[in-house]
């Protein structure tokens, strides 16, 4: 829980079940835990036909799947 500049306690914004998948998926790649992105595309592409364009995670969530897209375009190119 936070509080607001006038001390009351705030609780944090309760998160769907897709954004809270975002989240951790967001996540692991930010603590470098992502090794190949050919092992999480299935769910990678789940999230991202569910997860809202109104979601706190989208901006994150759009720079993040476009990077893994790139990788698995590059690859089939080889």
């Amino acid at each position: 829980m936070t509080k607001t500049d006038a001390g009351a306690p705030t609780s944090a914004p309760v998160l769907s079940p897709v954004e809270r998948e975002a989240q951790n998926m967001l996540d692991l790649n930010d603590e470098g835990e992502i090794d190949n992105v050919f092992d999480i595309q299935e769910e990678m592409n789940d999230i991202e036909q569910r997860l809202p364009e109104t979601s706190v995670f989208r901006a994150r969530w759009d720079v993040f799947h476009e990077e893994c897209m790139q990788i698995l375009m590059d690859s089939a190119k080889q």
